[in-house]
């Protein structure tokens, strides 16, 4: 029996889980990225409200009925505020930017130039109606991105308790056995503090994608959430009979969130959701696909003719006669789809160099542009 438990416990001893949804870094890594230049602005800041606790209702007046309600929202409250008091950019902009490229989110990533911590709050707040949204744009575009990765600031939330989990009779046993049962997660916690991001077409500024992810609630042993006479008092009272110290758990379930909101930012923009959302939202569809043998295929399907097309590989400007030959083949594979309405043009460009960055531009008659970045894997 206590073999038993032993060998429970030790499946067990990861003693902070969260739910199914987060995932490794490494793992979502393998993911291919999503097909486009992305440049940077914005971040993850709380608005000036948020950066200090917020103040006690004036409860006067109430009567019984709502100052119980109150009461009972009250006892589930560990700690009104997730992140730290008066810091006004929890997750730095350098944080979020290395995850991002850890990640493998984009094909190619940059930073807006000259974006100091005043521009990009004005823009994750969209202060200047507009005018810091402009200025982005024309930046990124200069820089030769394709879409803006505007990151819309945090939402402040408390620190839940959610109460003991299905863990305890587990967590009992062993405390009651071999002592250890302060290892196993027994308590959950949760924050609602919220990631806000959207995507931007970098040649209208028009919002293609919004994205807003929160954490998973988390689990917590005894070890984790109580301080050292609580643990001391463990030794006398199971584990999830002892209560939780706000001063310990909150920097626990602090750094989890962080962790959480932006592992769930990268999933969410590496999944075949977004992929599809975006060729449906910009103003004409292009998929730029790697093929074998050091190709990609472009496709693109417009209501309108194509009047133009520039290719970049490594970030110069590409025209001699290979791609000369490609565009030529793309303009002449123009065919009506009858079904849709719509234009379709598609052709492949060979040879070349490895691990090539390949970034296509393309101009209907009405001015409409999109263009997508690809970095081939071989």
């Amino acid at each position: 029996m206590v073999a038993a438990l032993l060998l429970l416990f030790c499946g067990l001893f990861p003693s902070c889980s969260a739910g199914g949804s987060v995932q490794d870094l490494d793992y979502l890594a393998r993911f291919p990225p999503i097909s486009y230049k992305l440049a940077l602005g914005g971040g993850a800041i709380l608005r000036p409200e948020q950066r200090s606790s917020p103040k006690p209702e004036n409860s006067e007046g109430a009567d019984d009925e709502s100052q119980g309600e109150q009461e009972t929202q009250d006892e589930r409250v560990l700690t009104p505020k997730t992140f730290v008091e008066g810091v006004a950019e929890p997750i730095l902009f350098e944080t979020i930017r290395e995850t991002l490229v850890k990640g493998r989110v984009t094909s190619a990533l940059i930073v807006l130039p000259s974006d100091t911590m005043g521009e990009r709050e004005a823009l994750a707040m969209e202060s200047h109606m507009g005018k810091d949204l402009g200025i982005a744009r024309k930046r990124a575009e200069d820089a030769g991105a394709d879409l803006i990765l505007v990151i819309e600031g945090l939402e402040e939330a408390p620190i839940l308790v959610q109460g003991v989990t299905n863990t305890w009779p587990v967590a009992g046993a062993v405390w009651l056995l071999v002592g250890l049962g302060g290892l196993i997660p027994d308590t959950r916690f949760e924050s609602q503090a919220r990631l806000k991001a959207s995507l931007r077409d970098v040649y209208t500024g028009r919002r293609v994608l919004t994205l807003s992810v929160t954490s998973d609630p988390m689990d917590l042993s005894l070890f984790q959430r109580a301080g050292f006479w609580k643990i001391v008092l463990h030794i006398l009272i199971p584990p999830p009979l002892v209560g939780s110290d706000e001063e310990v758990v909150a920097p626990v379930v602090r750094e989890e969130v962080k962790r959480q909101l932006l592992l769930k930012l990268v999933a969410r923009l590496k999944s075949e959701e977004t992929r599809e959302q975006l060729l449906r939202e910009l103003d004409f569809r292009l998929e730029l696909k790697e093929q074998r043998g050091r190709k990609v295929s472009l496709m693109v399907q417009s209501p309108q003719e194509i009047k133009f097309m520039e290719i970049w590989i490594n970030g110069k400007q590409a025209d001699d006669q290979r791609v000369q030959d490609f565009r030529t083949r793309f303009y002449r594979s123009r065919h009506m789809v009858p079904r849709l309405d719509l234009q379709r043009y598609q052709a492949e460009l060979s040879g070349l160099p490895r691990k090539a960055q390949v970034r296509v531009l393309v101009l209907t008659l009405s001015g409409q542009r999109v263009s997508s970045t690809l970095t081939l894997e071989r």
